[in-house]
């Protein structure tokens, strides 16, 4: 089921960034007017927060702790913003001072998270050492999840013939810059990375070490020719993933371990407005059940999608499966077989 959420009354303007809360409200980054809306489920307007002790200048970001604490990556001011759950100004957090803080690193934050210790994880612009790892205090404590650069065949044998002088003349390879991230109620952080051929998702732990799969994420219509380009990804409680391809608006839908369950995205018509249809989507969120929402900046509205009997269904065959109850999931995957291919047949029919 497919349903979208527009008021005239809201109004917004071009928002980039949403997090839904533990009680299902949906907090909005209206960047074009500078403010936070607070939606309720139904997508009535709660409250909003214009920060007027310390404007906002074209937020992106906006993370949403467990105790109602707001942060909000304030791009344009160049600061992370903290604001209590009554949307007062707490604290800024500007480019932190540290001697391991390298002097030409452009500090310029456009995505927030917070795990339970208050140590925030910064998307600076185009940075490729990975996220900015602030201490709850605001000081740098280290670049966090960065990616590996990839080397190609090439580079490896100009690495191997060159001499130093000739590589000092090359153009240095750079990893891939992460543009999103997440945390889960369990402290798991998760990165989406633009522009890579592959590990597009990442899940670390604690220690930073990433624990899904290294392989290729998100699907699209010319998967062969074009690798996905995650703009976000949102966490469901028990480890489900989803992820949404910013060129394509494809939503690809994983378990806790990474495998690809299913997917779906519907056929922009110009011109027109379709539920569950976007134009474009710059964030992703889940209310802790079955409802997924995605903002579409393009429209200024909130796609509202429920997941179907099928999703249902795989849910708790892949919740059996990870528990070893094999038996159990046996008939649910059976089942989800036989659906999956009434409704591949029903289209098939309808086609003709």
């Amino acid at each position: 089921r497919r349903v979208l959420f527009r008021s005239e009354t809201l109004r917004m303007n071009q928002p980039q960034d949403m997090h839904v809360d533990e009680g299902g409200r949906i907090y909005v980054l209206d960047t074009g007017n500078a403010r936070i809306a607070v939606l309720d489920g139904q997508g009535n307007l709660l409250r909003e927060f214009r920060v007027e002790e310390s404007p906002l200048s074209q937020p992106q970001g906006i993370f949403v702790t467990g105790e109602g604490d707001i942060y909000v990556a304030d791009t344009g001011n160049r600061r992370v913003v903290r604001l209590d759950a009554e949307g007062r100004f707490v604290r800024e957090y500007p480019r932190p001072e540290s001697p391991l803080l390298p002097a030409d690193f452009q500090y310029e934050p456009v995505k927030v998270a917070a795990d339970g210790r208050g140590f925030l994880y910064i998307v600076s612009r185009g940075s490729y050492r990975g996220l900015v790892q602030l201490d709850a205090e605001g000081n740098f404590h280290s670049f966090f999840a960065g990616n590996r650069t990839e080397i190609t065949l090439f580079e490896m044998v100009k690495r191997m013939l060159y001499t130093e002088e000739q590589l000092s003349r090359e153009v240095r390879v750079l990893p891939d810059a992460i543009s999103n991230v997440e945390i889960d109620g369990t402290g798991f952080v998760y990165t989406t990375t633009s522009g890579a051929g592959s590990e597009q998702l990442k899940k670390f732990n604690f220690a930073g070490v990433n624990r899904l799969p290294e392989k290729t994420y998100g699907e699209t219509p010319e998967r062969q020719r074009n690798a996905a380009d995650p703009a976000d990804v949102t966490v469901h409680p028990d480890g489900f993933m989803t992820i949404v391809d910013r060129h394509s608006n494809t939503f690809s839908h994983y378990d806790p371990q990474g495998n690809l369950l299913f997917y779906w995205r519907g056929v922009e018509q110009p011109g027109s407005v379709r539920a569950g249809v976007p134009q474009s989507v710059s964030a992703l969120g889940n209310d802790g059940g079955h409802t997924l929402y995605a903002l579409d900046p393009s429209q200024n509205l909130i796609h509202v999608y429920r997941l179907s009997a099928f999703g249902r269904l795989v849910h708790e065959a892949v919740r059996l499966t990870l528990d070893g109850r094999y038996a159990e999931s046996e008939p649910l995957w059976r089942e989800a077989a036989r659906l999956n291919a009434d409704r591949k047949s029903t289209r098939l029919n309808s086609s003709h």
